[in-house]
């Protein structure tokens, strides 16, 4: 029997088609069917978490942690519901928090170039998986930046257990994730399991 896939990665080739919208759906339907889910925007080139749901930390973010490089302690920088009411956010966007549901995602506010140069990459990568493996959440939803090339993009799906590619019904989305998977392939790198998800 297989496994339950705990780590699921959403990736879309193109922008506007819906990846942050699905992963978030996921992880709060996840928090609705009794799991106890982290959402992790991993997507420090285009963040929506904090402007679509306007919930935000100014010090329990993936920037912090980021900032730390490889001195950290996960659980200080992930965001959870008691955490929102102790700042006293308003009540009617905690409504949208599960109680199940903890997040750990850029701050309000964040741009692109307040993201640090990370010094080792790979060792960067693997403290942050190896810590998310570590923790007693049910499932993790991860939204990865569209370029592959970005620190936390292919690292990151190559170390989930499920990629869900989000792609709408414009024919270039389908054109490039073929031509990635066959860089992927010819590059000798892998993936596991994929489903594509056509958002229309």
């Amino acid at each position: 029997m297989e496994r339950q896939a705990r780590i699921i990665a959403f990736y879309a080739t193109n922008e506007n088609v819906g990846k942050s919208t699905l992963s978030i759906a996921m992880a709060n339907e996840l928090a609705h069917l009794g799991k106890k889910v982290l959402y992790v925007e991993a997507d420090q080139v285009r963040p929506s978490f904090a402007v679509g749901t306007g919930l935000s930390h100014d010090s329990k973010n993936i920037l912090e942690l980021v900032r730390k490089e490889n001195e950290y302690n996960l659980s200080q920088y992930i965001c959870t519901k008691q955490d929102l009411l102790e700042r006293k956010m308003n009540p009617r966007l905690m409504q949208k928090l599960h109680d199940k549901m903890d997040f750990l995602v850029f701050p309000s506010g964040y741009n692109l170039a307040q993201f640090p140069e990370i010094q080792n990459k790979e060792l960067f990568v693997t403290t942050f998986i190896e810590s998310l493996v570590d923790t007693e959440y049910d499932s993790i939803i991860l939204s990865v930046p569209t370029e592959l090339s970005e620190v936390l993009s292919y690292p990151i799906l190559y170390q989930s257990d499920l990629v869900i590619h989000v792609l709408n019904g414009n024919p270039r989305g389908a054109i490039a994730i073929k031509r990635e998977l066959q860089l992927l392939e010819e590059a000798k790198l892998t993936l596991p399991r994929m489903i594509h998800v056509l958002n229309m």
